[in-house]
């Protein structure tokens, strides 16, 4: 039921932002009231900035033009570090000889059978299964790792599961909704390639067998504003035939 602002409202916006900014200048308005009024609309007035500059106003179109960054999403305080640890959760509680320390045992095991590309720099993939990062992945009551690791990592676990976990039959959603996952990460990892072929129809509908099954193995109620980011990346890609990898402004130059 939101009512979504298009440019013209953005700019419109912008347009009361410098007004507003006249005022404070002229003492109408305190520092403090500017700086309310900022709040409010969740806008800084950034004289240098793009939104701000009135010859791009025909060329600058903020709603869009705006995309979500798929890689914080998914690799960033995201959606894999939860799903990975409610995944290790439910084989846990599935196989009563299991717990989590033999589980971290394995898959450091097993990945310490990968060996990365070797223009792939930083920590080892199997560092993350460490006993000390479970300890903190306990405290965290999330898997914790680098966004650079979780992107290594993803395909390994869900080969994992795929070869010793799926085929006993337990803990059957738990690992539908672990894969569906990877279906999403294969897709936008693809999407970030120049020449893809994948329509944005094709990852809608992957996007909402993960959810359904994100919901089915009973995690509803772990659910963050992330998992809602998902349902706008097939519009990102219908707009603009491609989907970034992370933040402009992130970016190591």
């Amino acid at each position: 039921e939101c009512d979504f602002a298009d440019s013209n409202d953005i700019r419109g916006t912008i347009e009361r932002l410098k007004d507003k900014h006249t005022q404070f200048r002229n003492g109408k308005l305190t520092a403090k009231e500017f700086g309310n009024w900022q709040k409010a609309i969740g806008l800084n007035y950034e004289p240098d900035s793009l939104l701000m500059d009135s010859e791009l106003a025909d060329i600058v179109q903020p709603a869009d033009h705006y995309v979500h960054d798929w890689m914080h999403c998914l690799f960033v305080q995201g959606i894999f570090h939860t799903v990975t640890w409610l995944m290790f959760g439910a084989i846990k509680d599935a196989f009563t000889s299991m717990s989590l320390n033999k589980l971290f045992q394995q898959l450091y095991d097993w990945t310490s059978f990968w060996v990365q590309p070797s223009d792939i720099k930083g920590s080892k993939l199997q560092d993350c299964f460490l006993p000390k990062r479970l300890e903190s992945n306990k405290r965290a009551k999330v898997f914790k790792c680098k966004a650079s690791d979780g992107l290594g990592l993803y395909q390994l676990i869900g080969l994992w599961l795929a070869f010793f976990n799926m085929p006993t039959g337990l803990c059957k959603a738990a690992c539908n909704a672990y894969l569906r996952m990877c279906d999403i990460i294969d897709f936008l990892v693809g999407c970030s390639h120049e020449g893809h072929n994948i329509t944005p129809d094709g990852l809608g509908s992957r996007i909402y067998q993960f959810l359904n099954s994100f919901v089915d193995a009973g995690w509803k109620y772990r659910m963050h504003q992330k998992f809602h980011r998902l349902v706008h990346f097939p519009t990102h890609l219908r707009n603009h035939k491609f989907l970034v990898s992370c933040f402009v402004h992130e970016r190591l130059q």
